[in-house]
């Protein structure tokens, strides 16, 4: 098995060579999306979630953006492959681990079927429209997602003191969230669902560079879904 270490070594290197690829010009960012299961499935119908799935912030997606809010979706309708059984065995079991799908209803597939046609057939679109592979799309989630920590995140919120099933400033949580993943505050965006009051917090969104680097990103337009006072 893969130390933590070596895979995000491995990971990283897939980034890379996916960012050697002709990338389209129509968008100027893109957004680690990532979800916090505690929050989410308090306000969703989720699955259990078994031991092999991070408790955590998993992943929702990566998405191509423009400075404006606005995402590049559905560029090409080349589909997501029938079977991922040729990908690497450790490309796959991360995507099981930390990009699983949380509603009842939907298996893995489907969501990561979504989250192609949405959004990993505009990141890898070059000006003749042809769409490269979908393994360098979920490889390139997964190293950014490692990179900023997102698998640690809950862990490392414990040992700051911010646990789950409490509530928080909003400025207390990004500014842990952004020292723990290394990032600006600045370039965090979280996103709540307000019931009875309560500002539940259900995403994470970080904003990056096209070479997938926090500095090289103007700033993005951050948008406010979540009041003063969080519950994580």
């Amino acid at each position: 098995m893969a130390s933590p270490s070596s895979t995000v070594i491995i990971l990283c290197l897939m980034f890379l060579i996916a960012l050697s690829l002709p990338l389209s010009n129509s968008y100027d960012l893109y957004v680690l999306s990532l979800t916090w299961t505690n929050g989410f499935c308090r306000v969703n119908k989720c699955i259990y979630l078994h031991p092999g799935i991070n408790k955590g912030l998993v992943i929702h997606g990566l998405w191509p953006q423009n400075l404006n809010g606005v995402s590049e979706v559905r560029c090409s309708t080349v589909p997501f492959p029938n079977s991922i059984d040729h990908w690497p065995k450790l490309t796959t079991s991360q995507m099981n681990k930390y990009w699983p799908h949380l509603l009842r209803g939907w298996t893995n597939r489907q969501f990561w079927d979504r989250e192609w046609r949405l959004h990993g057939t505009c990141m890898y679109a070059n000006e003749n429209g042809r769409v490269r592979y979908p393994l360098h799309y979920f490889s390139a989630a997964l190293s950014q997602y490692f990179k900023y920590h997102g698998h640690v995140m809950e862990e490392q919120l414990g040992d700051s003191g911010l646990k789950r099933g409490s509530t928080y400033s909003r400025t207390k949580l990004v500014f842990e969230l952004a020292r723990i993943s290394e990032a600006r505050a600045d370039r965090i965006e979280l996103k709540c669902v307000n019931i009875g009051g309560i500002h539940y917090l259900t995403e994470v969104r970080i904003y990056i560079g096209l070479d997938g680097e926090i500095d090289n990103v103007k700033q993005p337009l951050l948008r406010s879904y979540c009041g003063d006072d969080i519950f994580i």
